[in-house]
């Protein structure tokens, strides 16, 4: 437990605990309960509990103001649709707008070796899949791919493992015309396994192996207004594979990686378009190539991956801080055996990631098409609230449309009624006037998720968790 607390966010919440005798279930109010209770003994309510992404424990005395110490929990998963097709490996995922997009890859389980060409709309709001218009041509494996506005474009690539063909295409992806327009080759050498990402208008690409999995280190800015290519500073660390990339505001982040041996890095490296230069940042998580993750905010949440040198893949996921160049470790991704090579994006607050593969490439299911929801653990904007027992009620929890809120009989005058999600970002608000227990909300525009609905009035705060489905 002493390791737990100091490794781990601390928060102090309070509230009153009614008298009862020996035995009487008590179960401390707040956003932040799910489940649990605890049980009176003589004069002393000792509380322990995990629920959802907190750990609490509570001792109070009855009739007094109960201290409850609520350690965070770092993320949840949660599993969402299944790719309605065959399950794979080393793709393309992004998402615009408020979709994500999956496609291309590969699946040895498939004889001979499928390679595919296609592409998947996942929607977020109603948890379904689309399939969208093919790449054209063969199928891809292992492309580079950055968005910029609406359009995604897909770089190099090889066809079929077997042979290990290498390509030199960019395509361009219209989200709101579902087409593809194919652009100017990318000028370096054909290659696969490279590293992408976008920085305001401009692309960036670069690493990756040849047929002959030689790696490379060069790196390349894409233009969109003149269809252009530059060639930028190598990438500040060793020549690799499969690495990661991600661009944060004005910045672009390397993750990982490995060389023509397969010998998986650590190391994070941070580009900077102002001065076109490479400065290593802070290394944590254990080495691999391969890796999975997204955006959200100003942290890039990342993991999974494999290490050949240990013939190992990794469950393991990691929050790297952008601004202060700092780790966390959140919760692991939950299936098993761990993978490699999965598929992986953000829409809004959420991240998602699913499907991939083993270090053996033979997983005994054959390649999953299981998806997940990533939870993370933001709610610091929410810790000031206070919450009195039995005052507000909510119904039906989970809900589609309507929530129906009850209030306790004392509770009357000019409220403020908001809707925050996980990160405390406010999302509806309403003023009204309480004049008896019940109110009605309509949160149909919301998509699906975790919120709170908060309640202002005669100087309380009043709060409450709900789910939308």
């Amino acid at each position: 437990m002493k390791k737990l607390l100091q490794n781990k966010l601390t928060h102090l919440r309070s509230f009153k605990a009614p008298l009862g005798p020996p035995g009487l279930a008590i179960r401390p109010p707040g956003p932040a309960i799910r489940t649990g209770t605890g049980v009176w003994g003589k004069s002393l309510l000792i509380f322990f509990t995990f629920s959802f992404r907190w750990l609490t424990i509570a001792l109070c005395v009855g009739g007094s103001l109960c201290t409850c110490l609520q350690v965070q929990a770092q993320g949840l998963w949660a599993q969402r649709a299944s790719l309605p097709d065959t399950g794979r490996y080393f793709g393309i995922s992004f998402s615009i707008d408020s979709m994500g997009y999956i496609g291309l890859g590969c699946n040895v389980y498939v004889y001979p070796e499928r390679d595919f060409n296609d592409l998947w709309q996942y929607n977020p709001k109603t948890n379904t899949w689309q399939q969208m218009a093919s790449f054209p041509g063969k199928g891809r494996v292992s492309p580079a791919i950055f968005v910029i506005g609406h359009k995604a474009f897909v770089v190099t690539g090889a066809n079929d493992l077997n042979t290990d063909t290498c390509y030199k295409g960019c395509w361009e992806y219209d989200a709101h015309t579902n087409a593809w327009t194919q652009k100017a080759d990318f000028p370096g050498a054909a290659r696969a396994g490279a590293v992408g990402f976008a920085i305001g208008n401009k692309g960036y690409m670069g690493m990756g192996k040849s047929s002959a999995y030689n790696a490379y280190k060069d790196f390349w800015e894409y233009d969109t207004t003149t269809d252009g290519w530059i060639q930028k500073a190598d990438f500040g660390g060793l020549a690799r594979q499969y690495a990661s990339g991600f661009g944060v505001n004005d910045k672009g982040y390397v993750f990982f990686g490995e060389d023509s041996n397969f010998y998986a890095f650590n190391d994070i490296w941070e580009y900077d378009t102002g001065t076109n230069s490479w400065t290593q940042k802070a290394t944590l998580p254990p080495a691999r190539a391969g890796a999975s993750g997204f955006v959200i905010g100003n942290n890039i949440y990342i993991g999974t991956g494999a290490n050949y040198t240990y013939n190992n893949t990794l469950n393991d996921f990691w929050q790297y801080n952008t601004l202060n160049n700092t780790w966390r470790q959140m919760a692991n991704f939950p299936p098993s055996p761990p993978r490699a090579a999965c598929f992986s994006f953000a829409i809004g607050n959420y991240g998602y990631l699913g499907l991939g593969t083993d270090s053996n490439f033979d997983l005994p299911s054959g390649y999953p098409n299981d998806f997940y929801r990533f939870y993370p653990d933001t709610l610091t904007r929410l810790n000031s609230l206070t919450v009195s027992m039995n005052v507000i009620s909510i119904y039906p929890n989970p809900t589609h449309k309507l929530l129906n809120l009850n209030f306790n009989r004392q509770l009357h005058g000019l409220a403020t009624l908001s809707v925050m999600d996980i990160t405390g970002k406010g999302m509806l608000s309403y003023k009204c006037l309480i004049v008896n227990e019940h109110l009605s909300i309509d949160i149909s525009s919301l998509t699906a998720g975790m919120y709170f609905i908060i309640v202002n009035i005669n100087g309380n705060k009043l709060s409450q968790k709900f789910i939308k489905q």
